[in-house]
């Protein structure tokens, strides 16, 4: 039910984001969607209880101005069932390399709870706030990145466009 609302919530906002672009996009139509899901994952430090074995589900919907929309469905560093919902921006700060791109979201986590709820900062019930930022290569059909993921450690993710 959970994950249902949140597919829901995310159509809804991805809708409103596309409706409020209006003119400032240069067609609705440059809209991409993107779908990753992790390849590698390090912690910092080792704790034989952290799961390096994401399992991201992560969609994405990215304006042709870099305004974005997501949502990961993934294994937490302690193997719990979690979730983010976002909006970010996605910058290319490099005309010399059109392919280098920077990305920042922010938004809530939800999944670090019981005897870890306190490994990330600000948990009330199971949620979180959270900031999560990468940098990436993209092109036409693909893309990946390296998340960083604070003080905890770092993913990277591949992708492919669906349009």
């Amino acid at each position: 039910v959970r994950k249902v609302l949140l597919l829901l919530a995310f159509g809804a906002a991805a809708t409103g984001v596309a409706a409020a672009e209006g003119d400032a996009s240069p067609q609705a139509d440059d809209a991409r969607w993107l779908f990753q899901t992790s390849a590698y994952t390090r912690h910092y430090h080792f704790d034989p209880r952290h799961n390096n074995h994401q399992h991201l589900l992560n969609l994405e919907r990215w304006s042709a101005v870099g305004n974005g929309l997501g949502i990961a469905f993934f294994d937490n560093s302690f193997g719990q069932p979690s979730q983010y919902v976002y909006g970010g921006k996605l910058w290319r700060p490099v005309d010399s390399a059109p392919l280098v791109h920077l990305k920042l979201t922010a938004g809530l986590i939800s999944g670090y709870k019981g005897e870890y709820q306190d490994k990330i900062p600000y948990n009330r019930n199971g949620t979180a706030p959270a900031i999560v930022p990468s940098v990436g290569i993209s092109g036409r059909r693909f893309s990946t990145e390296v998340v960083l993921l604070w003080n905890a450690g770092a993913m990277v993710t591949v992708g492919v466009y669906l349009n």
